[in-house]
Order: structure tokens, then C-alpha cells, then sequence
């Protein structure tokens, strides 16, 4: 369930018009990714993480999510919407409804949510910086930044598709941002983001 204390987090969108080659638009969620995590180690964050396709981690908990949304005409400019929320000082009594590992920035540095004016300004910045690098034709050196900080790659997940589950061993993601997944029989086959979720196997 969507926990959203009032005055706990940071909430943004930014809607804009992109040009981009086509396979970029596939992996624009990780890239996004990429932008929270420069603004993680600014302020002096460790142990982050990125799960595919739009979860941000630090030490396996759950602090941020990107969410992306497109309208447009092939072979045009596509209006697009970037949408992304980070946990910063969250209430204890809110997390009891929360079904997952999740932390905040609060907790792991202390007094900084009296920062979170400054730290949406640098996310916003971020995140337009990569997009400029993306439209720069740069998105291969992005994604070998995502890479970096992949939680899943050579792990054993379940993938959660509308009739059936596909488990196997994570093996990164392709040129166009889809998962790889390596079934039992030595079979390499990539998903799309938003049609599966995925779990760490345990």
C-alpha cells in the first residue's frame, strides 16, 4: 500500500519535452536512478543501491522511487514526466504499514530533513544534468554508472509476469534498460519495465 505521511518526504515532478534516441526512452527510469544517486553520495550517503527498474536502496531499504510517464507521436519530440518521491523523515507509527524494508533520510543522517528544500533543488539539477548528458548521445556511460549500483545482478529472482513466474539469475540489463534474466537452461531472455515485478529469491 502507497504510505505518504504529510510534510514527510520529498514529492517532485518535472514535465518536459525529450528528443531522444529510441532505445533511451526503455532505460530513462534508470537514469533517473543514476541522478538520486549522485545526490545520495553529495551528502555523503554509502551502501546505495538501484533495483530494476525504479527503486532506489540504501542498505537494502527502500528509500526512493522514480516513475516515468510519456505522451507523444513517433519520431517527435515526446512530452514526458518525471516523477519521483524520497522518504525523509518518516513517522514510526506510518511505517507499520509499509510491507517492505524501507528506511529514510532522516535516519541515516540526522537533521536533515531540515534540508529538504535544498536536496529537491539538487535532485532537480541532477536529474536535468543526465538528461542533458542523455540527449548528448551518453546514455551507454549512464547505464555503465547504473551498473554500479545494480542490487539484483547475480541474483537469484522470481519475475511475476499477469499468468505465470519466471524465476532465474539476474544478469544486468540490456542497451534499451530491459532486465536479463538467466533461466535454469542457460536461456537469456530480457523484460520490459512496468510489466513484471521482481523479488530477491530467498
Amino acid at each position: 500500500s502507497w504510505v505518504s505521511p504529510y510534510a514527510a518526504n520529498i514529492y517532485a515532478s518535472i514535465k518536459l519535452q525529450l528528443l531522444l534516441d529510441e532505445g533511451a526512452y526503455g532505460m530513462l527510469s534508470l537514469l533517473i536512478g543514476v541522478a538520486v544517486c549522485r545526490v545520495l553520495k553529495e551528502v555523503g550517503i554509502e551502501g546505495v543501491s538501484l533495483k530494476w527498474p525504479n527503486d532506489i536502496y540504501v542498505n537494502r531499504a527502500k528509500l526512493a522511487g522514480v516513475l516515468i510517464e510519456y505522451a507523444g507521436e513517433a519520431n517527435g519530440p515526446v512530452s514526458t514526466i518525471i516523477g519521483m518521491g524520497m522518504n525523509i523523515k518518516m513517522p514510526v507509527d506510518a511505517g507499520k504499514n509499509i510491507d517492505q524494508a524501507w528506511t529514510d533520510l532522516d535516519s541515516i543522517i540526522p537533521g536533515v530533513a531540515s534540508r529538504r528544500n535544498q536536496l529537491c533543488a539538487s535532485l532537480v539539477n541532477h536529474v536535468l544534468l543526465v538528461l542533458e548528458e542523455c540527449e548528448s548521445g551518453n546514455s551507454g556511460e549512464l547505464l555503465d554508472e547504473w551498473r554500479q549500483y545494480d542490487m539484483l545482478y547475480d541474483q537469484d529472482v522470481v519475475l511475476q509476469l499477469p499468468k505465470r513466474k519466471i524465476c532465474g539469475r539476474a544478469r544486468g540489463v540490456n542497451m534499451r534498460g530491459q532486465l536479463l534474466i538467466e533461466q535454469a537452461e542457460g536461456k537469456l531472455a530480457a523484460y520490459v519495465s512496468g510489466e513484471i515485478s521482481v523479488r530477491v529469491k530467498t
